[in-house]
């Protein structure tokens, strides 16, 4: 999970536990996994649709999509965007 830079590590958490609790809410319990947080990296500026950032490097371009296959596998994300 990739975060603003600027978020301090309690909101970090908070956001991690958000995530948690909405995956065990829609989908099975027996489900075993880690979210770990990021901080963002100007190379990620144009995927990301947080507007009000002061360190923007880039116009928003699109979204990357979120599905099963790129959620699960091991490659790292960074390397698509760069």
């Amino acid at each position: 999970m990739v975060l603003p830079w600027f978020m301090n590590i309690s909101k970090s958490h908070a956001e991690s536990e958000r995530i948690k609790k909405l995956i065990h809410n829609n989908f099975s319990k027996d489900i075993v996994f880690t979210v770990h947080p990021d901080e963002c990296h100007h190379t990620w500026c144009q995927h990301c649709k947080k507007s009000e950032c002061h360190e923007r490097k880039a116009e928003f371009v699109d979204a990357i999509p979120w599905h099963t296959e790129n959620l699960t596998k091991e490659s790292d994300i960074e390397t698509k965007i760069e």
